[in-house]
């Protein structure tokens, strides 16, 4: 007959989760990014965005390497959630493919500013979940030159009323 013993050892093993998140001012200098590589603490941004060198320069871009519908549309965050009164500005390409021009913009404070490639307009839209504003103006632009995309989002002191897009 033969006696087995046997020892039981309990690992605990606790993972924590911290984000690094910038705080503002802020200022991405994609230069220091490794082409093929994506801006540290940038949440959402894997597999969905990449550094890549453009006339010299390193610029962020939005892969289109997966069919997957989810990603075709991609939002990428940078700061934490409770940041306020502050500008976002970018400056954006869009590239004609196949007779199309993207959609492509900056999200602000729950409103997005988005350049509407095919449809040549300039639209402003509130958060999805909470509709309240989705304007257009009629913008021409092509995919040969890049257009600054500033967004600022506040309550000035003086006047207490909200501004957007400056």
């Amino acid at each position: 007959m033969a006696v087995v013993a046997m020892t039981i050892v309990m690992v605990m093993v606790m993972a924590v989760i911290v984000r690094v998140a910038p705080g503002v001012p802020y200022h991405q200098d994609f230069s220091k990014v490794p082409v093929g590589a994506i801006p540290g603490g940038w949440v959402n941004c894997g597999g969905k965005f990449v550094v890549v060198e453009l006339n010299k320069q390193k610029v962020l871009k939005k892969t289109n390497t997966n069919p997957n519908p989810l990603l075709a549309r991609a939002n990428t965050y940078i700061g934490m959630p409770t940041l306020k009164n502050y500008t976002i500005r970018a400056e954006v390409l869009g590239m004609v493919k196949n007779n199309e021009l993207p959609d492509m913009g900056v999200v602000a404070n729950r409103y997005t500013l988005v350049l509407d490639g095919n449809k040549q307009q300039l639209r402003l839209l509130s958060w999805d979940a909470l509709p309240r504003v989705d304007e257009s103006i009629q913008f021409a632009w092509n995919g040969k030159t890049s257009s600054l995309v500033p967004t600022r989002t506040g309550v000035p002191p003086a006047t207490g009323t909200s501004q957007m897009c400056r």
